[in-house]
């Protein structure tokens, strides 16, 4: 592959996550959300309903206490509810609290999201079983890519690296 070839990838998949970026603004909007919110329901369903607020706030970038309060809100218009976890005992936990969905609230974004996920169905069936096969692999290792980056950051915000102390450690 030619290197022209490599960067003409390089931006278009940048494209595609500013393009994506601005779909999730457009859903918040039809939605009446915020974006936060809207993103936070992607993660609580990406996770199988699965998710413990101290685990979205981690994913949202956001502080504990912004993600209850986004989590009342969210309760508050019938959108998320809060329920018990199984008990972890590797964890050391009695109980913990899982932040699921409501069925209405995932209709509600299926109906928002129908015609993205239909032109995406749509576009898969023009592949040639060879090229979406090449395609998803592309993609797979594109998001761990981007999931190596999100969790080495993470490791960064929690003390894993240290930012300059002065000029001239810079």
């Amino acid at each position: 592959m030619a290197a022209g070839d490599s960067d003409d990838i390089s931006m278009a998949v940048r494209r595609l996550l500013q393009s994506g970026r601005r779909m999730q603004s457009a859903a918040a909007r039809r939605l009446g959300l915020r974006i936060t919110d809207v993103q936070a329901m992607d993660l609580v369903t990406a996770s199988g309903n699965r998710i413990s607020p101290v685990d979205l706030a981690d994913q949202l970038g956001i502080r504990t206490a912004s993600a209850s309060a986004l989590i009342d809100r969210m309760v508050a218009v019938g959108h998320l509810e809060r329920g018990p976890a199984s008990r972890d005992a590797a964890l050391g936990h009695r109980r913990r609290t899982n932040i699921s969905a409501t069925d209405a609230a995932r209709s509600e974004v299926r109906d928002t999201l129908r015609d993205v996920n239909d032109g995406f169905r749509d576009l898969a069936t023009t592949l040639s079983p060879r090229d979406a096969a090449v395609v998803l692999s592309f993609l797979e290792r594109a998001t761990e890519i981007l999931q190596e980056y999100s969790d080495d950051a993470g490791a960064a915000d929690r003390g894993g690296a240290t930012a300059p102390d002065s000029d001239t450690d810079r």
